[in-house]
């Protein structure tokens, strides 16, 4: 959590290709929220999309 806050944002740009990867949700979501990071995020990413959209934390 240390090492993240000193970030300014988390990037997700790597297209997911199976459905695992698009409707995960990954630890580090939570954890950049949590540091209080902006979010960029692959449209792909569906699930982790909605969150960002929702809790307007970043955008993609």
């Amino acid at each position: 959590m240390e090492y993240l806050s000193g970030a300014d944002i988390e990037i997700y740009l790597v297209k997911p290709k199976p459905l695992s990867y698009k409707y995960s949700m990954p630890n580090k979501l939570f954890e950049a929220m949590a540091a209080g990071l902006s979010i960029v995020i692959d449209k792909g990413f569906v699930e982790m999309r909605k969150i960002v959209e929702k809790y307007k934390v970043g955008m993609q």
